[in-house]
């Protein structure tokens, strides 16, 4: 017969002891009870009461933690200190910090400052952002009055990883992006043309869709289980604006609407690559209120002959055509040919299978290069899109020649960028929200970055890359001068 369970467990009181470096010691209660399922004690809470002065062992000397920690001893307080005060309105409110608040050392703005720099200065895992910390502990105790004086551990800083990964990364990098300096982008195609029309198409926001994989997320070497990273992209602001970490049971089209209805985009234009040709996707856009520009491969055989029939027939009366040479100095240029139909010449099954596309167009883009240097002739490589965007509308075979053409800047611009500098395609892990918060803390810095490069290339009047940028991220006051400039922290003197 099983032993009956008590209806009320004996709750359990001890007192933990921590020396500190400065010669006084912390005083923890803890409560615990012991638990019949686990057959082992668990705690249940545990709250710093009170300091014990220096030299004193004993409880009934404790101070209460309701007085004021001893001061530091005389001869010791500094002058003219730097304190970098978190301002009101910073992003770093949206971190929602859920760790028992008796526990923590480290606050979490100044723990997701020192990641920051790490970030930009290229160290990507735990172990170098640790030795990072203890290399600059002195500068950062002299630039924040809050900082602890004990050295933090590689598994502290996983913890804050995982921390930002639990947070509501749309909240957080939407706060981020709202304190940036945003350019909008201009279509250089169009600039000699006087229209107010063609201008205004210049200024619509593209956002282009696409997943990326982390390679070194694989179980297995040669597998193909590795994660894979959602990012929504701005192609004219060039600022990342949304991310999601894909499920590992199941795959970037199920991402597809869920990521246009976490973002506004009313008034622009959504482009994806073929995978996201599903009637799901299109209809998704649509109801957010901006047209949609998506390629054509074998999954949609179907709507793919169709389109390639009609631009090989005779009868195309109404083809708008665009040429452009892309040639940037090296040797293969590239000529691109795009040629635009109205979707009403599609069959009526497919025009009831896809919204929008009644009203819309279709287009051929033709790419050929040529190699100056050699007598062959490349052989042309067709494509087909198909959009919601509205046929008669002038200059039409050259806005779709453009949004073509963005959709490529997220892998150029931004994966690149996260490959390269953030080493995010190297990152090891096994845990989600470890990833979730290393790759949205990535993104935060490639906005940041982007938009510094911008201003320090106005300042030194020449062009710099993010690479040589680094050096940048190595220096505390440097950054926190630079990061000033974007009111996220604000400095102050203390006599």
């Amino acid at each position: 017969m099983a032993r009956p369970r008590a209806q009320k467990l004996t709750v359990y009181t001890k007192y933990n002891f921590h020396k500190l470096k400065d010669g006084t010691t912390s005083v923890y209660r803890v409560e615990y009870q012991y638990d019949y399922d686990l057959k082992n004690y668990r705690g249940l809470s545990s709250k710093k009461i009170g300091y014990l002065p220096e030299g004193c062992t004993d409880i009934k000397d404790m101070i209460p933690v309701e007085n004021s920690k001893p001061g530091p001893k005389p001869g010791t307080q500094r002058k003219n200190k730097t304190i970098a005060k978190i301002s009101a309105q910073t992003p770093l409110c949206e971190i929602q910090d859920t760790r028992q608040q008796d526990k923590i050392t480290y606050p979490s703005y100044l723990a997701f400052f020192v990641l920051m720099m790490c970030a930009g200065a290229g160290m990507s895992t735990t172990p170098q952002v640790a030795e990072f910390w203890r290399a600059h502990h002195d500068e950062l105790c002299r630039l924040f009055a809050d900082c602890p004086d004990r050295e933090i551990s590689h598994d502290t800083v996983r913890d804050f990883y995982i921390l930002l990964g639990k947070t509501n990364t749309d909240m957080l990098l939407k706060s981020f992006n709202a304190m940036l300096l945003l350019e909008e982008g201009i279509l250089h195609e169009l600039e000699q043309m006087n229209s107010p029309e063609a201008m205004e198409a210049f200024y619509k926001a593209i956002y282009a869709l696409d997943g990326q994989a982390v390679r070194a997320t694989k179980i297995h070497p040669g597998s193909k289980n590795a994660r894979f990273i959602m990012s929504f992209y701005n192609c004219v602001s060039k600022l990342a604006v949304a991310q999601e970490l894909v499920d590992e049971k199941t795959n970037e089209i199920t991402y597809g609407p869920k990521l246009v209805n976490r973002v506004d985009v009313r008034g622009g234009i959504v482009t994806a690559d073929a995978m996201h040709a599903q009637k799901g996707f299109a209809q998704a856009v649509l109801d957010a209120g901006a047209d949609y520009c998506l390629g054509l491969k074998s999954n949609q055989k179907t709507t793919e002959e169709s389109i390639r029939k009609l631009f090989t027939a005779d009868k195309n009366r109404d083809l708008m055509c665009c040429k452009v040479e892309d040639d940037k100095g090296h040797d293969p240029l590239e000529r691109r040919d795009i040629r635009v139909l109205p979707g009403s010449l599609l069959s009526p099954e497919i025009l009831e299978k896809w919204p929008g596309l009644s009203d819309g167009c279709i287009a051929e883009l033709c790419s050929t290069k040529v190699m100056e240097c050699s007598e062959e002739k490349a052989k042309p490589e067709y494509r087909y899109y198909f959009s919601s965007l509205y046929f008669n509308k002038e200059y039409i075979a050259a806005l779709l020649l453009h949004v073509i053409r963005s959709h490529l800047s997220i892998e150029n611009k931004l994966y690149w960028v996260l490959d390269v500098t953030f080493d995010q395609d190297i990152t090891q892990c096994n845990n989600s929200d470890f990833l979730k918060g290393k790759t949205i803390l990535n993104n935060i810095m490639y906005n940041f970055m982007s938009v510094a490069k911008r201003i320090l290339e106005k300042e030194r009047n020449k062009r710099i890359s993010m690479q040589s940028m680094k050096p940048i991220f190595t220096n505390v006051k440097e950054f926190l001068s630079l990061i000033s400039k974007f009111c996220i922290l604000s400095t102050t003197n203390d006599q």
